[in-house]
């Protein structure tokens, strides 16, 4: 009994090998030499985290007068309880994170709709407008006047979810998304007489989740690494977002690396930094999976039409 189930598992094993490595010599060297460069090519990624992983855990202390090497939380301890401006700083970038992405994805989708409908007068003129803001930029210091002395928007919330909020990019992508949905299913529910608001909110937003999922990563990255916003237009500390905080705790982490830190803090600025860097990092990772099965799926559909 034992001998038949070894030589079953010796089978299964040998077609998977040659499932994945080929039957013949020639198909097994290639495929071998191709996944040895894919493992090469992945350790090369990986090995940077692991890095940033590793160091967020390594900190020193004093024992009997030497320096020694430990393993703790106390870089996450220093970055999450050392200050109330952390934790702020985190529920401002939550807010504006999940705000900002909802107002810019609704605008996008409502946007790209009629661009896509190639019965809208006038339809040339309005892609040359939107291509035209996707080219050219009116610069940082009459951007900063607007942002200022017209719109008067600086040190609030706004600032954050209207800056960025209209993407030409984004808007080109959702509407060759439009444009690759059957025609005919328009063309049904206008016979049935469902109007275009209907239309767009009955029939394509349904089947929009792939890029709605797709442009949603892309505008929730964006806002939560956000840095230039807070830097140019914020002065209130209490308004600022997670990676300024971050920034200036790494600066601070830094100088005290040099002289006048004290020995606890300079042996933990390394390991505030990394673990200020694993601090960003992990909403997102946490979302991307999530929308994962939308994200190839959505580009490559919204990129097929012009």
């Amino acid at each position: 009994m034992v001998n038949t189930k070894a030589e079953s598992f010796r089978k299964r094993f040998s077609v998977g090998c040659r499932h994945i490595f080929g039957r013949t010599a020639k198909e097994r060297t290639f495929n071998i030499i191709l996944y040895a460069v894919f493992v090469i090519f992945l350790a090369i990624m990986l090995l940077p985290f692991v890095y940033v992983i590793v160091e967020s855990f390594r900190s020193q202390e004093l024992v009997n007068g030497v320096p020694t090497e430990i393993w703790s939380f106390a870089a996450y301890e220093a970055v999450l309880g050392g200050s109330e401006s952390i934790l702020r700083a985190l529920g401002n970038t939550l807010f504006v994170t999940i705000v900002g992405t909802l107002f810019a994805v609704a605008l996008t989708m409502v946007g790209a709709y009629p661009l896509s409908r190639r019965g809208l007068k006038g339809r040339s003129a309005l892609l040359i407008y939107v291509l035209i803001t996707m080219l050219f930029s009116g610069g940082l210091i009459p951007f900063y006047l607007l942002i200022r002395n017209v719109l008067h928007l600086t040190d609030s919330y706004a600032v954050y979810i209207l800056i960025g909020a209209a993407s030409a990019f984004n808007v080109f992508i959702v509407k060759g998304y439009y444009q690759g949905i059957s025609e005919e299913l328009h063309e049904a529910a206008a016979l049935d007489g469902a109007g275009e608001f209907q239309i767009f909110m009955l029939v394509y937003l349904p089947l929009s989740k792939p890029i709605i999922a797709t442009i949603a990563l892309w505008i929730a990255v964006g806002k939560w690494n956000d840095y230039m916003t807070g830097l140019l237009y914020i002065k209130s500390q209490d308004k600022l977002l997670i990676q300024n905080v971050l920034r200036g705790m790494l600066s601070q982490a830094t100088n005290t690396s040099g002289m006048g830190g004290s020995s606890d803090q300079m042996a933990l600025s390394e390991s505030i930094k990394m673990a200020a860097v694993i601090i960003s990092l992990i909403p997102i990772m946490c979302v991307y999976p999530f929308v994962q099965k939308y994200f190839t799926k959505g580009v490559m559909l919204g990129s097929v039409k012009g």
